[in-house]
């Protein structure tokens, strides 16, 4: 991960690169969070601000969400529900 960070500080981003890569970049951690048990997801979600998390937790099927949201913190699903009712 060091190097992967190290790698993208180095790399000069153009605002049209960096739209093309978001879509996958979001994609690619999506995956990560839904091959997570509900439990780790949800500990590690309650550590984000719910407008980070609503860009993963979205794009995961309703059932896995379900079992993530019902892991974690009250107060940040609540929150949570709110973006995603807007979305």
């Amino acid at each position: 991960l060091i190097a992967e960070r190290d790698r993208l500080k180095n790399t000069p981003a153009t605002p049209a690169a960096a739209d093309k890569q978001a879509p996958k970049k979001t994609a690619d951690v999506t995956d990560v969070y839904a091959e997570m048990t509900p439990k780790d997801a949800a500990n590690i979600f309650n550590e984000l601000s719910p407008t980070e998390v609503v860009t993963i937790i979205k794009e995961i099927d309703a059932e896995q969400q379900a079992a993530i949201m019902a892991k974690m913190d009250p107060k940040k699903v609540a929150a949570l529900t709110q973006l995603l009712a807007v979305q």
